[in-house]
């Protein structure tokens, strides 16, 4: 049953950094893109 229960937790582990991670990356990239707009605006 721990075993299962480690594998679970690894699983749920593995999604919750990849969707973090999906999360971060857009937001940076979104930033980025605002930054760049409003240097070119200056």
């Amino acid at each position: 049953m721990a075993f299962y229960h480690s594998i679970i937790l690894s699983f749920n582990h593995s999604i919750i950094q990849s969707f973090y991670h999906s999360i971060i990356q857009s937001f940076n990239h979104s930033s980025n893109q605002a930054i760049k707009q409003s240097s070119n605006q200056a």
